[in-house]
């Protein structure tokens, strides 16, 4: 699978630095029937794991749409076996990119004092109930983003460690730690106990 970019006119009618600022920036354009493959398989994988992680569709959409436009131009280099592998990788980084701007932490604050206050009033489920997605979701915000990020693919997307390590660029034994740890304290902030042995 790839996406062959392909020039928008012919190197007769004029040269890159001959043309006007709007064909050099519209110089290649995305082959359709190639993108249309790749944004159909690709698409649903990035959007379902950042609205996993950021719980806001609009958001989710508008971060997928942002992480798309970097990798389409980049998408002929990267090997096919990879690909999924990249496709998360970009993903995370625009995820990332996000979370780092001051509007962004703001609005995950608000949001996390909203989901307190609602979660104030109501009652802690008993000892064994299942934690509901909301829950476990925003606890798993409040975690280093190396521990959510392995805790999302891990059993959100269903990936494995071997899977993870290649996303994340990290040996395999280094996921299996972060998952272990990462759970460790996803238990804690969620008062649940480890299933004992």
């Amino acid at each position: 699978m790839s996406v062959s970019l392909v020039p928008e006119y012919s190197n007769e009618v004029a040269r890159p630095a001959e043309a006007p600022p709007s064909f050099r920036r519209a110089l290649m354009r995305v082959d359709e029937l190639s993108f249309d493959a790749f944004f159909r398989r690709y698409y649903p994988l990035a959007l379902n794991y950042l609205y996993r992680r950021v719980r806001d569709r609009e958001l989710a959409e508008e971060l997928v749409e942002s992480a798309f436009v970097r990798l389409v131009p980049a998408a002929p280099n990267v090997d096919a076996n990879n690909c999924t592998a990249w496709v998360y990788r970009v993903v995370g980084n625009e995820l990332r990119r996000h979370l780092r701007s001051e509007r962004a932490r703001s609005r995950l604050y608000e949001r996390f004092q909203e989901w307190r206050r609602a979660r104030l009033t109501r009652q802690t489920p008993p000892a064994g109930e299942a934690l509901d997605f909301e829950s476990v979701s925003a606890a798993m915000s409040r975690l280093d983003d190396k521990y959510s990020a392995v805790l999302s693919l891990r059993y959100f997307e269903r990936l494995t460690a071997g899977e993870i390590a290649k996303i994340v660029k990290a040996p395999e034994s280094t996921v299996r730690t972060r998952l272990r740890r990462g759970l460790m304290q996803l238990r804690a902030q969620l008062g649940v106990r480890p299933p004992s042995m």
